[in-house]
């Protein structure tokens, strides 16, 4: 027993006590060493944003798991347990555990694959299955997807087939105008082309944007605009070139 402010405490708890706040501040430091490796050895090698968001929650996973594992044997050990038996004894039930989270190991497995083959990273826009939204988490076991409306789907790495990837390049949003018949073409092209000029030079987001001409003839006349953006701004960017329009033919003489 040693005596702490006049208090009798069991050597065995201090020494507890202290293995745990001791292997927390090495966990972090060894976190924040390997993370600015990463970013160094990444930013070198020209790899994306979203692949080393990506790698830095795994790898926060990784280092996590494997620390309270060394803890729990110290602990253990303090305790009198004989450690040196139960990692004996590992690999005599490994077979017997690998069965038992077989779900887990398929997890995994899946998860690293989704990161080699760069399937999806945190913050891509993917589709899986009907659900359609931003991962915004991707750990060792599971991927976690919020929709637009704020719903957040939760699947299991190995779960996952047939995604949709919306984010690995440019998207195109198509905006149509329905205008009168009796619009002189030539006015009409010279003014959609010089909107399509303006519209991604002054707008914020949009990589590209081409007046494409005529798309459909019914009642009216449609004319088409493609838009070049990321999905994550197609409806932010859709609504500021709508308005754009609205102002280029109320300053017209273009009927619509």
């Amino acid at each position: 027993m040693i005596k702490v402010f006049g208090i009798l405490i069991n050597e065995k708890i201090i020494y507890i006590i202290v293995s745990l706040v001791v292997g927390y501040l090495v966990y972090k430091m060894l976190l924040s060493v390997v993370k600015k490796s990463l970013s160094i050895r990444m930013k070198r090698a020209k790899v994306d944003k979203r692949k080393l968001r990506t790698l830095n929650v795994l790898l926060d996973n990784i280092i996590k798991y494997t620390f309270v594992v060394a803890i729990l044997m110290i602990i253990l050990s303090i305790l009198g347990v004989n450690t040196g038996a139960i990692i004996a004894s590992i690999g005599m039930v490994g077979l017997a555990i690998g069965l038992a989270i077989q779900d887990t190991l398929r997890d995994i497995l899946a998860g690293a694959f989704i990161l080699i083959e760069n399937q999806y990273a945190i913050g891509d826009i993917i589709m899986v299955g009907n659900f359609k939204g931003e991962v915004i988490f991707l750990g060792l076991k599971s991927t976690k997807i919020r929709s637009e409306t704020g719903e957040v789907k939760i699947l299991s790495n190995r779960n996952i087939t047939d995604i949709i990837n919306y984010s690995l390049s440019r998207s195109t949003l198509f905006i149509d105008i329905a205008l009168d018949y009796d619009n002189d073409e030539s006015l009409v092209d010279a003014m959609l082309n010089k909107l399509a000029t303006k519209l991604a030079k002054d707008i914020e987001n949009i990589i590209d944007c081409k007046y494409l001409g005529v798309q459909k003839l019914d009642n009216k006349v449609t004319y088409r605009l493609s838009v070049d953006a990321d999905i994550r701004h197609h409806d932010v960017i859709e609504r500021q070139v709508l308005r754009e329009i609205k102002k280029a033919l109320d300053i017209s003489k273009v009927r619509r």
